[in-house]
């Protein structure tokens, strides 16, 4: 009978045993679903990021060429008027024109 008595404790303990890797299991896949979940947030954000980044760059793409537009400008119309750039000492004519441009902040 006494091993009879061993057996069932046996068995007790396996099926207790099987209890606990059930409820890791339940655990682990409760775990799984949460990195899942994690992983696609982060995945979005990275996305997110990346879309927010290349809007940025070509945003201020365009406001330097922009401003390297109008440079260009300046440079074509001083360059029509005739303007000199250079100390006043060397200018042959006796009046002085002077053309000053602003930066957008």
């Amino acid at each position: 009978m006494r091993c009879f008595s061993q057996l069932t404790q046996g068995l007790s303990g396996i099926s207790e045993g099987l209890t606990k890797v059930q409820a890791g299991y339940q655990q682990l896949g409760q775990a799984t679903e949460k990195i899942t979940a994690a992983s696609s947030k982060l995945s979005q954000g990275t996305q997110a990021m990346s879309e927010g980044v290349k809007t940025a760059i070509s945003e201020m793409r365009g406001n330097i060429n922009g401003k390297l537009n109008l440079v260009s400008a300046l440079r074509d119309y001083t360059e029509k008027q005739g303007a000199y750039c250079g100390s006043a000492s060397n200018m042959p004519a006796s009046t002085t024109f002077v053309v000053t441009a602003k930066a957008d902040a």
